[in-house]
This record gives structure tokens, sequence and C-alpha cells, in this order.
């Protein structure tokens, strides 16, 4: 049953105008209250008062983007029935002006009263989303605000059914389920989870921590919040303070969604509920946690010029992303060997497999780290994500990688990628300006990164490999191929396999993707071309990789083929491949120095695995 509190209607609202304690604030703060009125319908009215407005006309904006994800979004098409009023109760004229804007036309100078009805049915997207069970509330993707008020002190009441349970990173108020921010961008990065949850509290440090979940599924929350309680506590040791009071993990169980975002003191969090239990999916759950914890820090203490302050109507460019968002991946999994959640064994595993996938990208000779980041709002997709571009998340994982790697050996152990991080927190507060490309080469310079210009002008700005595998070697790690059915530090000779450089669409022939510069590429073959024999025996999607493995290195096949309904043929050498899976492992021989740098790199001391007698 729903419950209603004052305000719930525009019309209640202007008849006791400046009469109830929420208007009769002070002016000089900006009131919105969120009643959720039809769940069901994924439905809210949203209300705002504004104060005084002196001039002739006011803008009211629903943002294009939110910040965690950098793509113009259609976020205000989940607006319907605008309107706005005076204190008097007269409507008010106003008219779109862009395609997120609403122009206000006011006679004298007047406080405003805006309604709207808020439609929310976009979970995936972790923008907002209403049903019969709960609300989530992305506030810069349901909160309009005015330019000229947005860094005003704001006020937010939630009416929400009954029974309902209400969580955000934002300061509670006084009366319930009523809270307070700084100004509209504080608001903006803390979204509100209302419904029925499964809820645990804990503490650490200087802090308080809440995890709330959402939905069904086969987690086990006691272990969650056991588990994100030492988490927390090992990145806090890395930078060294908390940089917040209180913090919350938002936790969706679900179907048909997934993903995280990072804000202010919180983290929307979405699995799929049958996603807990196996532990290779614990572990992507807690990497994830991992991940989005450690950007309270980088990217929400420190983050790059270019998108410090949010600019909410456009696109906020940066050559820097690859740090922000790949710089974070990087450290995830570190975290979680230091918190004991991930063996030695399993994070070298997750790394190599890492390294796999970056090695078998065209791409990274094509685009630079800093361009990557630059053309974020309009990245590449497709075939053309791995033969022309980078993605900015392995990229620059990728990059931290080779970064913290050069730090280590260049000073003989004694700093890492650790202390960039610590002196961005400390000198590039948020609040006041964003770091450039100067200020990090500079740092690394004045860390001890020898030549640190000339190599962010090969290795961000430009596209020359990676040393990654020779440095690895500097810390007693060698990175190979084994087969499938032997142990990481089994002896194996190298083994090939035949290569064509295509991946089939799944349960079709048609062709998904051409590895740039593979023989299928030199073939002339393309996405959507769809195959139909192979020598003149018939292909199918499960047969294809049987096939292509029957045959023999540097010796050629003919392929059948449809393009645009016309059936063609050509021809293709087979290349080869390494025959076998990615892996990481630890040298028996590895020497002190290695061992070192190792626990340098790491966070703790080296494990060498050493055979079993009979």
């Amino acid at each position: 049953m729903y419950k209603m509190k004052p305000l719930l209607s525009i019309l209640l609202f202007l008849i006791v105008f400046g009469h109830s304690n929420w208007l009769s604030a002070s002016d000089e703060k900006v009131h919105y209250q969120i009643d959720i009125k039809e769940p069901a319908q994924h439905l809210a009215q949203v209300t705002i008062l504004f104060p005084k407005i002196q001039s002739d006309h006011v803008d009211v904006i629903m943002p294009a983007w939110r910040p965690g994800r950098y793509q113009i979004l259609p976020l205000a098409n989940g607006v319907q029935k605008f309107t706005a009023k005076s204190t008097k109760g007269d409507n008010l004229e106003y008219k779109k002006i862009d395609r997120n804007t609403w122009r206000i036309q006011l006679d004298n100078p007047a406080k405003i009263a805006v309604s709207y009805e808020l439609y929310a049915n976009e979970l995936a997207n972790r923008t907002r989303h209403i049903d019969s069970t709960h609300a989530y509330l992305d506030a810069v993707s349901s909160l309009m605000y005015s330019p000229e008020f947005r860094q005003l002190p704001v006020t937010l009441d939630i009416n929400a059914p009954r029974g309902w349970d209400t969580v955000t990173g934002l300061k509670a108020a006084s009366g319930r389920d009523s809270f307070v921010a700084k100004n509209y961008d504080t608001l903006a990065d803390s979204p509100v989870e209302t419904g029925f949850h499964e809820k645990y509290l804990f503490r650490t440090g200087n802090a308080d921590f809440e995890v709330v979940i959402w939905g069904k599924g086969n987690y086990k929350g006691k272990k969650i919040a056991r588990d994100l309680a030492r988490l927390v506590k090992v990145q806090k040791n890395y930078w060294g303070d908390y940089p917040f009071k209180r913090y919350v993990f938002i936790i969706h169980a679900t179907s048909g969604a997934r993903g995280a975002t990072e804000h202010l003191n919180s983290t929307v969090i979405q699995k799929p509920r049958w996603k807990f239990q196996k532990k290779s999916d614990y572990l992507d759950f807690l990497s994830t946690a991992s991940h989005e914890f450690a950007h309270s820090w980088n990217v929400k203490s420190y983050r790059p010029e270019g998108i410090d302050p949010y600019d909410f109507t456009r696109e906020n460019y940066s050559s820097l992303l690859w740090f922000a968002e790949g710089g974070t991946s990087y450290l995830q999994d570190q975290f979680l060997v230091q918190a004991n959640l991930m063996t030695q064994k399993e994070f070298l595993k997750r790394l190599a497999d890492d390294l796999d996938r970056y090695l078998h990208k065209p791409g990274r000779f094509e685009m630079s780290a800093a361009d990557a980041s630059f053309n974020q709002w309009i990245a590449l997709s497709g075939d053309r994500a791995v033969n022309d571009g980078v993605d900015i998340y392995l990229k620059g994982n990728m990059l931290s990688l080779w970064m913290d790697l050069m730090l280590i050996t260049h000073s003989s152990g004694e700093v890492s990628i650790r202390d960039i991080h610590r002196k961005l927190f400390a000198r590039f507060p948020a609040s006041i300006r964003g770091y450039s490309q100067r200020d990090m080469i500079q740092l690394l310079s004045d860390t001890g990164m020898k030549d640190a210009e000339k190599q962010w002008k090969s290795f961000v700005r430009g596209t020359t490999e990676l040393p990654l595998i020779n440095e690895l070697k500097k810390l007693g790690l060698s990175f190979h191929y084994v087969d499938s059915d032997k142990s990481d530090n089994e002896s194996t000779e190298k083994k090939e396999k035949p290569f064509s450089g295509i991946t089939l669409k799944d349960k079709t022939t048609l062709i998904k993707q051409v590895l740039k510069h593979s023989p299928a590429w030199e073939a002339k073959l393309t996405r959507n071309d769809r195959l139909v024999a192979i020598n003149g025996l018939r292909v199918t999607n499960k047969n294809f990789e049987t096939i292509i493995r029957s045959m023999e290195i540097d010796k050629k096949i003919s392929i059948s083929y449809f393009r645009n309904d016309e059936l063609k043929q050509t021809s293709i050498k087979l290349s080869s491949m390494p025959d076998g899976k990615a892996t990481l492992s630890v040298n028996k021989n590895i020497n002190e120095e290695q061992q070192k740098f190792f626990q340098k790199w790491l966070g703790k001391a080296v494990e060498i695995d050493t055979p079993e007698k009979n």
C-alpha cells in the first residue's frame, strides 16, 4: 500500500506553499520530492521547488549522460506530463529548446514548482527502475536541475510504498526518508535504492558500511558482507584513508542485467541471480566490487581534467580515461589477493587471460590509449573494436601493469604505481582541479621512471608494443601456453594449431569477426559472410573449429561462402597460433631480487610451487 506524505500532488503542493516545513526552508535551497505512486507501472512523480528567480526565464535540464558511462543517453525520454507553476498556482509557459532542456518563462520574479511524471524501467542501464518490489533511481537520470542553482544545497524527500526501506549515500535529514546534499552534483552522484532488501552493516576504521541486496539468488549475504569488510580495509591501507565517513554497496541479484557503476560514496553492482555460488562466479563479483570501491579514490577523489567538474549537458573529453578506468581494473584483483580472497594462482590465471586477450587484439597497433580515451564517447564496436581500436579498460590495465613494473624495476623495488595513486590523491582533489597528461609524466619522472616523457609518447600517445612479457620476467614470471589437461608448471612442448582468423556468430555459420592481417583477412573474407563449405565439405557452427584443427599449418584450404546471396569461393593459407591455455607461472629458480620485486608488485610474498614427491 502506498503511504502518503504532504505535497503528494502538485495541487496540494501549491495550496500549502510557504506553510509546509518542506517549503518554508531557506530560499537558498532546492527541494526535491519523489512520490513512487504506481510502482507496478514503473512510475514516480517528481516535484522540484526552486528559489526565487529574478530573470524572465529559467532553464531546467535533465542530464544527457551519467558519470561512469561515457555515452550520451536519452535520459530525458523518461519525463512526461511536465508542468511548471508559480506560487499563485498559475501555469507558467515553457518550451523545450533541445533534447533535454525545458525553458520556463516568468513575468515577475518568483519561486516556481516544477513537476513531472518519471517513467523508470531501465534496470540494465543502471539509470532508473521501479517495480512492485523496489525502486532504483540514479539521481542524474531522474532529477532535473537548473544551472542557475546547481551549487545550492539540496533536500530530498522520498515517498515510497509502505514497508519499503530507503538507502542512499546521502546524509539523512530529520524525518523518515528525508536527505540533504551539499549541491546538485552531490545529489547526482548518490543513487537511491528503496524497496525490500537484505541488509548488512559493518564498520572498519573510521567509516560505516551498508550492504543492501535486492532480489533473490544463490548468494550468501553474510559472507558477502564479511568479505567486503576485508576488502575495504585493504584498499584503505593502499591509499592511507577513506575519502568518506559512510559507504553503501547496492547489489542487484537479477536477470537480464549485469554490470556496475561507481558513485561518490556508494556503488551499484548488478549480477545474474544464480551467479554467486560457483567459485569463479563469486570471484568475478568480488573483483567487480573491488573495482567499483577503488573508484572512491581513482575517479571520485581525483580524476583527469576534462571530466572535472562534470558537464552534464555534453560529452566530457579526456585523454586519460584509460588510467581512470583501466588503471582501476589493474588494481582490483591485487586487492583481492592482499585481502586473502583470491589465491596467487587464481590471480596469475586471470592476469594471463587478460594478457592473452590483449595480445590477440590487432587494434593495439592502430589506436593509442590516449586516442581511445578521447574517443570513448564514440567507441568502436564489433570487429572494428578488435581490429582498429583498443578498450580503455583492457589497454589501461596493460599500461598500468607496464607502468608499475617499470617503476619497481627502475627503483630497485623501492616505489611502485601505488606511489603515483597516493600522490594523485594528495595533490589533485576533484574539488580543485583534474590532473593532466603533463602532470602524470611529471609524477612518473619524480617517482623514478627513466625517460618518462619519451616512454609516455611511445606507449600512451603512441602504439608501440608494450614489453610486458620481458618486464614480467624481472619478477620471476613466465608467460607461456600449456595443454589444457596439464598443470601450469608441468613442462610441455610448445604446440601450435592451425589458425584462420575467423570467429563465427553463435549457432550460425555467419562470420562474426575476421582478425586483421589473418589468413581470412588477406583472402578478403569479412563480417556477415556465410560459410558453406571447406574443401567441399559442409560447414556447421559445431564442426567449424574441428575442421580447421584437422588441417595442416601453412596449407591452403578452399572456402565456399555466401555474400549478399551470391555464392563465392576463395582459398586461404592457414597460419598458426599457440595451442593451449595462456599461463603465468613462477619460475622455480626465482632469485632474491625477483622475489623482492614480486612482493612489491603484488603486496604479498611469492609462493613457489614445488613438485610433490612420490
